[in-house]
């Protein structure tokens, strides 16, 4: 189920538990340098530098993967949805099956009872609708059997 709330950009770190987990897209490059990404390195700095290396020991090859951290005593799941970034970013159709993957990983990752946290996840700077994305979300809860609360801090 997905379940929306609204807020300012800082909602998403401020108003979520310390047993949710807070997710984002990322890319496999271990960059984390604009939109929420940067926001989340801000919040969470040790969880970026593991990621960077968990990227680079894996040569980069971990699209449709999720790592997922805890910093600061908050679990954080970093869904890789892209290989590059910017103008290096991949296609729509490679970022939404990576989506689903990275998902799927996640969900093999942490109990079944947590809630999952995010922002519109590749709404941003990956420019994919998030009709799009969220009906992948739909399909990896579904498909996962469980009765998995997601909810989504959308910005005003």
């Amino acid at each position: 189920m997905i379940v929306y709330i609204k807020g300012n950009k800082d909602d998403i770190f401020r108003q979520t538990k310390d047993e949710d987990v807070l997710v984002h897209a990322c890319n496999s490059r271990g960059v984390w340098g604009a939109g929420i990404a940067l926001q989340f390195k801000k919040q969470f700095p040790i969880a970026s530098r593991i990621f960077t290396h968990w990227c680079e020991a894996n040569h980069y090859n971990v699209v449709g993967k999720c790592l997922v951290v805890v910093d600061h005593g908050r679990v954080i799941g970093n869904l890789v949805t892209s290989h590059g970034y910017g103008l290096q970013k991949d296609s729509e159709n490679k970022i939404l099956v990576a989506t689903y993957n990275s998902i799927r990983d996640l969900f093999q990752q942490i109990p079944v009872y947590r809630t999952v946290v995010s922002p519109r996840i590749n709404n941003g700077l990956f420019g994919v609708p998030w009709e799009c994305t969220e009906g992948v979300i739909r399909k990896a809860i579904c498909d996962s059997g469980f009765d998995i609360e997601w909810r989504v801090h959308v910005i005003d």
